[in-house]
């Protein structure tokens, strides 16, 4: 394409090429990052050759730094920007589609655009930290929470009960969608949760290193899966903490680190933090608790 667009850009036409979708069939094969590699090295070429085209390809962040580890050019592609979703920036969002709608179905204004539809608190929490800590900090999952919540209220006031009633649906959903997300280099991944569910059914969301690795254990040896993944996992001296890794990769669980005498506990996830994993306590995130059927506190 490269002579066609070419001819055409001389004539003073500008384009801007958009390319998404690549992990749909990246499964981290020596084939497949050779070919994202080739793509890459291909839109900066073409982007240098023919000055009023801008090139702009989308990959998660994960797949851009296994690619560029396997690379002695990775300094070519260091032209990058990384697009990191904060609270503000989700909630702004979720007000612009609150607008929107207001408008198209000739709606008053209000003033308050988010409390126009969602409750000030739900249980405890605000709620808009509630939704916010239920995402893995992406706009699809916050709209898809508000659509699961939207479609449960029975009238046109906010429900401080209905987040809680939808977020069952909503954790369903994101197990399977995480699955699908990787389902090239995991495959048949929903197949371990489901045998989680089954085997630990009620249980706890936060664990102790001893007792997340005992979890594990037991998992692989009840989980029916014959994948290479799952069998190269097996393949090593401590497989249960290699699956652990697996699971912090895909955001599914994070690393607990306890504050000092002043406080500041916080949960590191992958997608969020650059971080190198102790694992001495993990929680399950927000998100996937409902659906792995975990219940928020153990009484005793």
């Amino acid at each position: 394409m490269e002579h066609h667009t070419s001819e055409i850009a001389k004539t003073g036409k500008q384009f801007v090429v958009l390319i998404d979708d690549l992990d749909q069939g990246w499964d981290n094969s020596e084939l497949a990052n050779n070919l994202l590699l080739g793509l890459l090295s291909a839109s900066a070429y073409i982007s240098a050759k023919i000055p009023n085209l801008y090139c702009c390809v989308f990959l998660r962040e994960d797949v851009y730094s296994i690619l560029v580890s396997k690379t002695q050019h990775a300094d070519k592609y260091r032209n990058i920007e990384r697009i990191r979703w904060d609270k503000n920036g989700l909630i702004s969002m979720l007000n612009e589609r609150i607008a929107y709608n207001r408008r198209e179905h000739e709606a008053e204004p209000a003033i308050d655009l988010f409390h126009s539809v969602f409750p000030e608190m739900v249980g405890t929490t605000y709620a808009d930290n509630w939704l916010i800590e239920r995402t893995l900090s992406r706009p699809r999952e916050l709209i898809q929470l508000a659509r699961n919540y939207t479609e449960s209220v029975s009238d046109d006031k906010p429900s401080d009960t209905a987040p809680k009633n939808s977020e069952i649906i909503y954790s369903s959903w994101k197990l399977q969608d995480v699955c699908s997300e990787y389902s090239n280099q995991y495959p048949n991944l929903l197949t371990l949760f489901n045998t989680w569910k089954a085997i630990f059914n009620r249980h706890k969301y936060s664990y102790k290193k001893t007792e997340i690795v005992d979890k594990l254990e037991t998992l692989l040896l009840e989980v029916a899966i014959n994948e290479t993944w799952l069998n190269e996992i097996m393949s090593h001296k401590h497989p249960e903490i290699e699956l652990l890794l697996v699971l912090y990769e895909i955001g599914v669980v994070g690393d607990y680190v306890a504050g000092g005498s002043g406080g500041g506990a916080k949960v590191y996830y992958s997608f969020a933090d650059t971080h190198e994993p102790r694992f001495d306590e993990v929680h399950f995130h927000p998100c996937f608790r409902k659906g792995l059927n975990m219940v928020e506190r153990i009484r005793n």
